[in-house]
């Protein structure tokens, strides 16, 4: 079974329902699914935490949100534990944060060997790293683009790995 992270971007009031109301979390997941909104980073989020973190599960705000950022919507195991909710205030600071980082930064950061040895799911880090960089920089990029558009329209992210 793989882990794969969904991020989707809900108005900041819709955000605070569900905090609120957490019993209501699987039917807003099952309702983005629906409407085909949600970005699914695959197995690259793991990666991804790292490269953004330097860890693999902890980091420091904004950049440890796919991994360990934001609110936690009550205890509901969604797939790999409980869903999260990063507000729109935070969201602008994400933004902020993900746009200094360049291509350079990114390819420098996107060390095989470092990966392998921090037990990176999902452990594909002996194939041919022009290939990796590349998916993993295409997610990066749609990450990137969604937080930009939500900062913009001052919505908030809901994280889910399932």
């Amino acid at each position: 079974m793989s882990m794969i992270c969904e991020v989707s971007a809900i108005p900041d009031n819709v955000a605070q329902e569900v905090l609120s109301q957490p019993h209501r979390i699987q039917k807003l997941l099952d309702s983005l699914d629906d409407e085909g909104k949600p970005l699914s980073l695959e197995k690259s989020w793991h990666g991804l935490h790292f490269i953004l973190t330097g860890t693999a599960s902890e980091g420091s705000p904004p950049l440890n949100f796919i991994g360990a950022g934001g609110e936690t919507v009550g205890d509901e195991d969604v797939g790999y534990g409980p869903a999260r909710v990063l507000r729109a205030d935070k969201v602008k600071e994400l933004d902020a944060a993900l746009s200094v980082i360049s291509a350079e930064e990114f390819d420098r950061k996107f060390d095989l060997d470092t990966l392998n040895e921090a037990s990176i799911y999902p452990r594909i880090w002996d194939e041919p790293r022009e290939e990796l960089l590349e998916e993993y920089g295409m997610y990066f990029e749609q990450l990137r683009e969604l937080v930009k558009q939500a900062a913009h329209d001052n919505h908030a992210l809901i994280i889910a790995i399932r």
